[in-house]
C-alpha cells in the first residue's frame, strides 16, 4: 500500500493537478491515496498511482452465456481400424454465481450451471449406438459448485473450490451415481508480495464412477498495471492483458475433458462417451455499458484420447480443429463495486 503521492513537475508528456485540497484514489485493496494542497499529482501510467487504479482488472461476473462452434475432428481406433469423426459441434452454456459471505477475511461464493452440447458421430461402418448419440443429439451437464477463501495469518490464505455435474443426454436423480462428475480441491496459498501469490494442493474426484486424485499448483503474478499472469496447474495458463479498464486482451492454455452416460433404447447397457484436449485460444472482452459485456474466443483443440464404450479407446488424428466462441456476461456494477470498495 502506497502511503502518499508522488509529485512531479510539470510535463506535457502527462496530465497534472494542482492546487486540489486532496485527490482521493481507491484502489482494489480498498486504500486511500491522498495529496495535500498545492502538490502536483502525476498520474501517468508508470506512476504507482496510476497502477493503484488499474490494478483491480476485471470485475467479478455473475451471469455468463457461453456459445461456441468446433469444426470436425476425427478419431482411429488401433484394434479395429474403425474411424469415429466427430461433426457439426455446437455447445450453448449458463453460468451463474452469487455471493454467500463477503467480509474482508472471507468469502463464499455460490454458483449453477447448465450446458448442452451436440454432436454428431459418423463411421466407416456401422457401429451399434452410433444411431442412439445422433438420435439423441443432444449431451447435457446440470450442476452447482462452491467457492471459499479465508484468509488466515502473515499472508497466508486457504482456497477451496466444490463442482459437481450431472452429465447425460437424460439427467435424472434417480440416476444420480451412474450421471455423477465431482471434484473437491483444497489449496494453501501464501502472498509473496502484493503483485504475486503462490499455493500448493490437492484434489479429488469422481468421474461416472472412478475415483481420481491429483495435485494443484497455483500462481499469479501482476508484472505492471497492463500484464497479468495466472497458472493453475495442470488445469490452465492465462496471460491478461488490460488496455483499460473497460477492454482486456486474454491468451489460454487450457487442458479439458468431457465425459457422458449416454441412454440406449430398449437396452439396459449404457455408453460412455468421453474426449479429452488441449485448447489454445485468444480471447477479447469489452464493455457494451458498465454490467454488460461480450467476449470473443478463437482458438483451436488438439485432441488426446477420444472413448467409445462399444470400442473401447481410439486415438486422435492430429488434425487441429478449429473454434470460436462468443459470450455476453454480466458484471458487478461500478457502483457497486465502489460501495464495497469503501466499507
Amino acid at each position: 500500500m502506497y502511503q502518499a503521492c508522488y509529485a512531479s513537475k510539470r510535463s506535457k508528456s502527462w496530465t497534472t493537478l494542482k492546487n486540489l485540497s486532496f485527490v482521493v484514489l481507491l484502489c482494489a485493496h480498498g486504500s486511500l491515496v491522498k495529496a495535500q494542497s498545492s502538490e502536483e499529482v502525476d498520474i501517468s501510467k508508470n506512476t504507482p498511482i496510476q497502477k493503484l487504479i488499474t490494478k483491480a482488472g476485471p470485475r467479478p461476473k455473475f451471469l455468463i452465456i457461453n456459445y461456441s462452434l468446433l469444426s470436425d475432428t476425427e478419431a482411429n481406433n488401433s484394434t479395429t481400424g474403425q474411424t469415429l469423426a466427430l461433426e457439426n459441434f455446437y455447445s450453448l452454456d449458463i453460468h451463474a454465481k452469487f455471493p454467500i459471505v463477503v467480509k474482508p477475511d472471507l468469502m463464499v461464493l455460490g454458483g449453477v450451471k447448465y450446458a448442452q452440447t451436440t454432436y454428431k458421430l459418423t463411421s466407416d461402418e456401422n457401429l451399434p449406438g452410433i444411431a442412439q448419440i445422433n438420435s439423441t443429439n443432444l449431451l447435457k451437464k446440470a450442476g452447482g459448485e462452491l467457492i471459499i477463501k479465508k484468509n488466515i495469518v502473515e499472508n497466508n490464505f486457504v482456497f477451496g473450490y466444490s463442482s459437481f455435474t450431472l452429465n447425460s443426454d437424460r439427467i435424472r436423480l434417480s440416476e444420480f451415481p451412474q450421471q455423477l462428475n465431482f471434484v473437491v480441491t483444497l489449496l494453501r496459498g501464501k502472498r509473496i508480495n502484493e503483485d504475486s501469490e503462490f499455493g500448493l494442493g490437492a484434489g479429488v474426484g469422481s468421474v461416472l464412477g472412478k475415483f481420481v486424485v491429483f495435485p494443484v499448483i497455483s500462481y499469479s503474478h501482476r508484472f505492471n498495471s497492463e500484464w497479468f499472469l495466472s497458472i493453475i496447474g495442470p488445469k490452465q495458463v492465462k496471460l491478461r492483458y488490460s488496455r483499460s479498464d473497460r477492454i482486456f486482451y486474454h491468451g489460454m492454455l487450457e487442458a479439458n475433458t468431457n465425459r457422458f452416460q449416454v441412454h440406449r433404447q430398449n437396452i439396459d447397457q449404457d455408453i460412455q462417451f468421453k474426449h479429452g484436449e488441449i485448447t489454445s485460444s485468444l480471447s477479447m472482452e469489452a464493455e457494451i455499458h458498465d454490467w454488460l459485456w461480450f467476449k470473443i474466443r478463437i482458438g483451436h483443440k488438439i485432441p488426446l484420447s477420444f472413448y467409445y464404450s462399444e470400442l473401447g479407446n481410439s486415438k486422435p488424428d492430429q488434425r487441429i480443429a478449429e473454434f470460436a466462441m462468443f459470450t455476453l456476461f454480466a458484471v458487478v456494477p461500478r457502483t457497486l463495486m465502489k460501495k464495497a470498495k469503501t466499507r
